[in-house]
């Protein structure tokens, strides 16, 4: 869940997910520290169809005649993934996610000084190339393009392998986002 206040320019995007410790911690979308302990969430997951926020004082998430955006996602078996994983800190790590990613999301949050990495599969069409190319949620800065010895990480058929370990550091938690790119699931009917 990514929640932002429009009606003010100063005000972060707040995230708070399942994959965080709890729901009584969150990250912030502009912002590269770890996750952070505030109730902004009433330390409750949501459900279906109820988001239970704070009646926040300082009007990040829910202030008195704010107006704000929610965006809510949630896995779809052969759609999206949202999840974490604890780095391994080597070349080759796998996170399973039941289809080629397209798009890709990831950042530590039980370590600061990480930033938002996001991968796609424009900026990077090919396995196994010797150019990094990636954006950065939490900034305003072009496409970042170096040269590297290493790729970053593969798009495989049923999910990522890292291959440069700034993307999987040893003992991080990683929270991360996946949607497929071409989705096996096309309809949420049973």
């Amino acid at each position: 869940m990514i929640i932002k206040r429009t009606d003010a320019g100063a005000n972060w995007w707040i995230v708070g997910s399942d994959a965080l410790t709890d729901w009584g911690e969150f990250v912030s979308l502009n912002d590269t520290g770890a996750e952070s302990s505030a109730i902004y969430f009433e330390d409750t997951a949501p459900t279906a169809s109820v988001i239970e926020l704070r009646n926040d004082g300082d009007a990040s998430v829910n202030g008195n005649a704010n107006t704000y955006i929610a965006y809510c996602f949630h896995s779809v078996e052969g759609y999206s993934k949202i999840g974490a994983f604890t780095g391994e800190g080597t070349p080759g790590a796998f996170v399973y996610t039941g289809f080629k990613p397209a798009y890709v999301l990831i950042k530590s949050y039980s370590n600061a000084g990480n930033e938002w990495f996001i991968f796609d599969n424009k900026i990077n069409p090919y396995n196994v190339t010797s150019v990094m190319q990636y954006l950065q949620a939490q900034s305003n800065a072009a496409q970042v393009s170096t040269a590297e010895a290493t790729p970053p990480l593969d798009f495989l058929s049923n999910g990522i392998k890292f291959r440069y370990t700034q993307f999987n550091p040893d003992g991080y938690g990683m929270l991360y986002m996946a949607f497929a790119e071409s989705p096996f699931k096309y309809s949420n009917a049973r």
